[in-house]
């Protein structure tokens, strides 16, 4: 637009004066829930990988992405299992995904009873 008229031979440079940083939150049952930087493609594995892996009371078969399209919320549910075994794709996750990692209930359970009477046959008080 500045040629001819108000330049001969304009020479133009685009500075980044700030740019943002593509995040996704891992969210639920995993070892290090929080915000991270999506550098390049991530998929959702790694995603869970970033976010040091599921818990062991994760349940693999619940892991929910959510997503905003044209201002429209969506999620998606995936088994995590299934993906790594092979039997789906391991979807790309984008800026600004949520990713939660459901919890199994009897593995939350079982933890929480060890964690209560960490000695087996022993009686301790009960409040």
């Amino acid at each position: 637009m500045l040629r001819g008229r108000y330049l001969k031979n304009p020479q133009v440079s685009v500075n980044v004066k700030e740019a943002r940083a593509q995040r996704v939150t891992v969210d639920g049952s995993v070892r290090d829930p929080g915000v991270y930087p999506i550098i390049g493609k991530m998929t959702l594995q790694q995603a869970i990988a970033t976010a040091k892996g599921a818990a062991d009371i994760a349940d693999l078969n619940k892991v929910v992405v959510f997503r905003t399209v044209n201002n429209q919320k969506l999620a998606a549910l995936f088994s995590l299992k299934d993906i790594r075994s092979g039997r789906y794709a391991d979807p790309q996750i984008y800026g600004n995904d949520i990713i939660v990692v459901g919890e199994n209930a009897a593995r939350r359970l079982l933890k929480d009873f060890t964690t209560s009477f960490p000695t087996v046959g022993s009686f301790i008080p009960i409040l």
